[in-house]
């Protein structure tokens, strides 16, 4: 996590530097102590981290805000392992007694007779025997009737059945188990009612149900210290890297997530978090760290922007109602635009010193603009909220983005040979781009479990020169520069030309324009909701090192079709070609100008010449 974007949502300086000196200190370490009363636990190989398959088919948007500084807390025996960090060990310990208190109320929702889930979210007692968690947990079970009264779903003819563990902790057997008797309330759907249901436990006699937890009188404050509690699963719509950093592996057991309050909507009614939570935490209360009094129920989130609940006094609102018919209580108007505007702002990096590609990069006299996007694909062109500017600028690069296939429409980059640097490559990091809706963008869903990698645009060590080095290797992680790629396609000659480009420029100190993108194509195949590009181009421009000082111009294709055709069996040929720019143009929609009058491939091509297969670098004809 970028030290800015810390800074801008947590304004935490002691638990930055106290990160800093951790995480160099756990190098190599293979186990880790969780503290008083709770024994260490070693590193869990991938064979124990299974999916639950309802997590893995139906994603919820509970989501990871922060990748530091947010831990995920085992509970065991009714208490949290005692934090790693003197940070929140300072801020969470001596609270310990009301935060027990809240765990003790908090349950995991089980199901009989479902069709895919033996659990479906988190929930928690607001009232006597009353249980309260989000709707869409419990519309897997609950609908209303034709009288508009709350039912049991059927599966098979059969109604399904819903209880609550108020245990399932890790490495722990003990089990308290209370059913679910009635559905007392499922708000109606829609985005500006809250996500909120109620149900009703029974009474078992000699088992006694956890009381309820108290609700705050008021919305909470920005940068109030806040922790929720629930049942993190694997999400395959979540970061792997970041789950197995935060998780260690191990899902759907109760945790303790500390974190703050990052932003409140106008109204009160919802406010944004930074705890970190995944698909399981639906329903899970935030609790005030120092009262443990609840401040929200919550409900989903977007990646490294914020997770979102809904504030205490709707609950307050909505419990006092239910005494009357379903059909009489109406759910409070609410809305999340303002609060989503507002979670963005605070997580948002600056981008405002990201000077971009340079057209004149090259010198006077041979600029080399950007490529056009056609007339009819403007309506699919991404533009940055709030302004009419179309270019995403970030380090000696660009990219242009197609909002419809979540990709770019071209990345443009400029090399400087001279005064480049071979940073090497530390542990991957890819964000969403702020400045455009993630649903924009191919997130890190497209590339969970199969033979998919995140592709770069523009190539990592391309843009990685100058002062701003380090900063441009970094930008080049953003989604907006990637598209899915079997993860063979970019080892052979694809990468040979990258590096042929690339250390040439270097060699001769040489100044190149490189253009990259996919060929999008309405007929390409559909996987996980996008369109799979079959094949990738390439644009190169250079003013050529001989007496000429000719501006010189040379592109190419790559396919990957026969490889993408089955993602979890196939590994198929490919082929790199050279081509003409016009043939891109074709392709892909794009105008490069006058960079065709200085291709001189293109012009063999006018005069019979079709594409050249390049086996190797020394194929290439300029």
């Amino acid at each position: 996590m970028r030290k800015k974007q810390l800074e801008a949502i947590l304004a935490d300086k002691q638990l930055i530097r106290e990160i800093s000196r951790y995480t160099a200190s756990f190098q190599g370490r293979k186990r880790k102590t969780w503290g008083a009363g709770l024994e260490s636990v070693g590193i869990v190989p991938e064979s124990a981290a299974e999916a639950t398959p309802f997590f893995a088919k139906n994603p919820v948007a509970e989501k990871i805000v922060l990748r530091k500084g947010r831990p995920a807390l085992f509970i065991q025996n009714g208490t949290f392992q005692v934090p790693e960090t003197d940070t929140w060990r300072a801020r969470l310990l001596p609270h310990r007694r009301v935060l027990e208190s809240a765990i003790a109320s908090v349950g995991r929702i089980e199901l009989r007779n479902h069709p895919q889930a033996p659990w479906v979210g988190t929930g928690w007692v607001i009232a006597k025997n009353v249980i309260v968690t989000n709707r869409h947990v419990a519309q897997e079970f609950g609908r209303k009737d034709a009288e508009k009264k709350f039912v049991f779903k059927q599966f098979m003819g059969t109604p399904m059945e819903a209880r609550v563990d108020f245990k399932e902790e890790y490495q722990r057997a003990a089990t308290l188990e209370l059913g679910i008797s009635k559905v007392l309330y499922i708000a109606e759907d829609g985005d500006d009612t809250p996500d909120v249901a109620f149900l009703l436990l029974e009474e078992r006699p000699g088992l006694a149900v956890p009381p309820p937890i108290p609700l705050a009188k008021a919305p909470p404050r920005v940068d109030q210290l806040v922790a929720v509690i629930g049942y993190p699963a694997l999400d395959y719509y979540e970061d792997r890297s970041a789950m197995e950093e935060l998780f260690l592996g191990i899902y759907d057991v109760k945790r303790l997530s500390p974190g703050t309050v990052s932003a409140l909507s106008s109204d009160g009614k919802v406010f944004a978090h930074t705890c970190t939570t995944l698909a399981g935490n639906s329903g899970s209360p935030a609790v005030d760290i120092e009262t443990g009094a609840v401040v929200g129920i919550h409900f989903g989130g977007r990646s490294e922007v914020a997770n979102y609940a809904v504030s205490a006094p709707v609950l307050e609102e909505l419990l006092r109602t239910l005494d009357r018919a379903p059909a009489e209580i109406a759910a409070p108007s609410m809305s999340l635009a303002d609060l989503e505007g507002r979670a963005k702002d605070r997580n948002k990096t600056d981008y405002s010193d990201r000077v971009g590609y340079v057209e004149d990069f090259l010198g006077k006299g041979h600029e080399v603009p950007l490529p056009t996007v056609a007339q009819v694909l403007e309506p699919h062109i991404a533009v940055i909220d709030g302004t009419d500017d179309f270019v995403l600028r970030y380090t000696n690069f660009s990219v242009v983005m197609n909002k419809t296939r979540r990709m770019p429409f071209f990345t443009a980059v400029n090399i400087d040979g001279g005064s480049r640097l071979a940073l090497p490559r530390s542990r991957d990091k890819w964000s969403y781009d702020p400045r455009l809706p993630a649903e924009w963008q191919t997130g890190p869903s497209v590339y969970a479990n199969n033979d998919l990698d995140r592709g770069h645009m523009v190539r990592r060590l391309d843009p990685v020169w100058g002062a701003d080095a380090k900063k441009a290797n970094d930008d080049t992680f953003h989604f907006t520069n990637a598209c899915p790629q079997h993860k063979d396609l970019n080892q052979k000659v694809w990468n040979d030309l990258e590096d042929y480009v690339l250390d040439n420029a270097g060699a001769h100190e040489l100044r190149v324009c490189v253009f990259t993108g996919p060929v999008l194509d309405a007929e390409d195949p559909e996987y996980r909701s996008v369109q799979l590009p079959r094949q990738f181009w390439k644009v190169v421009a250079m003013v050529r090192d001989d007496e000429t000082k000719e501006l010189s111009v040379t592109a190419y294709m790559l396919s990957q079709a026969s490889m993408i055709t089955d993602l979890e069996f196939a590994y198929g040929q490919f082929r790199t070609y050279q081509v003409s720019v016009e043939e891109i143009e074709q392709l892909t929609g794009l105008d490069f100008g006058n960079l065709k009058k200085h291709d001189r491939f293109g012009q063999e091509e006018k005069a019979g010449s079709r594409r050249r297969l390049v086996s190797d670098p020394s194929d290439i004809r300029f």
